[in-house]
């Protein structure tokens, strides 16, 4: 009686096994096909997106302190420029989120 005991008992393992899993994969792909929610925004007005500049001006290799200075005042412009751009877009999209200022 042992023995056939234990010719049953590797077919019942190897179905609990199988069944965990097909459960495990159900599981799994059920969760991979869930749809996140997006959230959607108005566009943002055109003043916040405009791009910065490519690339900041360089000093030539040749430059008198003056042209230096100069070329190092338009580049700490642009970047504050831009720095102030990338706050206030920072600050619209906050606003969008924030469900007090929701209309």
């Amino acid at each position: 009686m042992s023995s056939r005991n234990t010719s049953q008992q590797p077919r019942w393992t190897k179905a609990v096994l199988l069944l965990a899993i097909v459960t495990l994969c159900l599981l799994v792909g059920a969760c991979s096909t869930t749809p996140q929610p997006k959230a959607a925004l108005p566009p943002p007005p055109a003043t916040l997106m405009v791009p910065p500049p490519g690339t900041l001006e360089k000093v030539p290799p040749v430059a008198s302190p003056r042209q230096s200075a100069e070329v190092v005042t338009r580049n700490y412009g642009t970047y504050h420029e831009t720095a102030d751009r990338l706050r206030k877009l920072q600050q619209w999209v906050a606003e969008q989120f924030n469900p007090s200022t929701s209309r």
